[in-house]
């Protein structure tokens, strides 16, 4: 990134349960930093993932930052 001119900073957040908490400690993250965009990996949907809803889904309908899932 530093030979392209992109500035990079990283943090590390400590939740008791990330899984439970990711959603919040995202958008927390994003706000914090000003992030215009968010990548995310996804995988293949189980049956789970149909009945509780994804992190990516959840953050891109509570953020102003675009959010783009890879799979």
């Amino acid at each position: 990134a530093r030979d392209h001119g992109v500035e990079q900073t990283s943090k590390a957040y400590v939740r008791h349960d990330p899984s439970v908490e990711l959603g919040r400690t995202l958008l927390d993250a994003i706000d914090e930093c000003g992030a215009d965009l968010v990548v995310m990996a996804s995988h293949v949907p189980g049956l789970p993932d149909h009945l509780f809803t994804s992190h990516a889904g959840h953050l891109a309908t509570h953020t102003s930052a675009s959010v783009f899932v890879v799979r």
